[in-house]
Formats: structure tokens, sequence, C-alpha cells
């Protein structure tokens, strides 16, 4: 999902599937032959059809108030139940980010005849597995204190030197989610979202402010107002100083 303009859209776009169901799954905790029978029984969110999902978009904005107000359960069925219902409202998480890996290998494909076979054969090699419970209960934790973190100084100020530790780390991980891309053709750069945690994330985290990309020297910048291209007076005359030697030579 490509954030144009002002870097920050209000919108995702985020891919649902028809149906999901949700089982207990053994999980090892190694490979090694010797450790197979140690492990932990996982509870696995997955797509009764891998290949029927269509896009959705989404409001950032009433996605994170929706999150901020959900009361994470105590009891481990209700939590669980929590994150099939999220993911039967919204979809997977990180569907996106497996979605747009199978489309630029398809993509790539055209050009450098990496696997033999057909387009579709290659998606239904490489089909979404789905998430554990875990994903959405992990992000919604975490959304919260970014909220609060953010809102509240005297909320972040009360928090143990270590829990604002692996409370932040945790925060920051969703962020470095978030990737720059340069367009070639129009030469502007915008922040790529792959997933609707990092967007919600970098929602939050921007709170609000107008995070630009300057039209004359393509730096990042937050402006006070939404209308806002450049990130300085002089890049705009500088802007429009090569607009009026254009229209000249024309």
């Amino acid at each position: 999902m490509m954030l144009k303009n002002s870097l920050l859209d209000n919108s995702f776009i985020q891919y649902k599937h028809d149906n999901y169901s949700i089982g207990e799954y053994f999980e090892p905790k190694s490979s090694h032959p010797s450790w197979k029978n140690m492990g932990n029984t996982v509870h696995w969110i997955k797509a009764d059809n891998p290949l029927l999902y269509k896009p959705l978009k989404l409001s950032l904005e009433s996605t994170i108030q929706r999150l901020a107000n959900e009361k994470l359960p105590n009891d481990k069925e209700s939590r669980i139940e929590l994150s099939f219902q999220l993911t039967k409202d919204y979809g997977f998480l990180y569907f996106p980010r497996h979605y747009e890996r199978v489309y630029n290998d398809i993509k790539l494909n055209q050009h450098a005849s990496l696997f033999p076979e057909s387009d579709v054969d290659y998606q239904n090699d490489n089909l979404y597995e789905g998430e554990t419970t875990d994903k959405w209960l992990r992000f919604i934790s975490t959304l919260q204190y970014a909220l609060k973190r953010f809102d509240d100084e005297d909320f972040y100020q009360s928090q143990r030197a270590d829990d604002r530790f692996f409370n932040d780390t945790a925060v920051e991980m969703f962020i470095n989610e978030v990737q720059p891309s340069f367009d070639f053709e129009t030469q502007s750069i915008s922040l790529k979202c792959d997933s609707l945690a990092s967007a919600c994330m970098l929602s939050i985290v921007t709170n609000k402010k107008h995070l630009k990309s300057c039209l004359q020297c393509n730096k990042l910048f937050y402006a006070k107002r939404s209308d806002a291209m450049y990130c300085n007076s002089s890049c705009g005359r500088n802007n429009q100083g090569s607009r009026r030697g254009k229209s000249k030579e024309l």
C-alpha cells in the first residue's frame, strides 16, 4: 500500500478472505529430531480458501479507535475468540505483505524467468499459511501503549524503565516495517506500509501531522498545513523559478 501525497493517508487497502477457521496446532521448539515432541500448542487462524480474497478500504482512524477501546480479556479462550473475530472483521494483519511478495515475484518472472510453473501454480505453491492468535493480541497491546505514550506524559513517566524500554521497542518494531519508496516517473518519495499494523502505528506516531515530501528537494518534513508542498520558502522559490524557466523555453 503506497501512501501518496501527504505520505500518510487515513486509509489502507486490506484484503479479506471469504471465510476463516481456527484450530489448535502443535508447534515444536526445534526441527531437531530429539526435540520433535517438545513444544507448545498454538491457535492458528487460516483462510478456508487462501486464493479467494477481496480488497477492503479501511479507515485508519476508525480502526485505531476500535482497537484502542478493546479490552484485552484475561482468560485464554476469550483472547482467542477476540483475535478470531478481528480477523473476520479486518482480515489477516500481515496478508498484504504476502500478497505483494507473490505479486512482485510473478511480475519479475515475466522478465527473469525465475520459476518454470505458471502464475496460478506459483500462487498455489505459495499460499498464505495464516496467523496465530497472538499476532492481534500483541498488536493491540502495543497500539494501546503507543496512544497513551504519546498523549499522556505522566503515564509514560510512571512506567518502570524496563517496561518503557520493551514497550518502546515494540512500537519501534512496527515502525521499522514502514519503508520509503522512490517513484522514478514522478521523482517523489512515498512511504510504504505492507501491513495494517504498521499503517496504524505510523498514523499514531505522526499524530495526524502532515508528513510530506518536498516537491523541490524530496526531503521528508512535517507541514503545518495539509496543502504545503515545500519544506521551506527557499525550495518554494526555486521550484517556481524552475517552472518559469521552462515556460520561457517553450
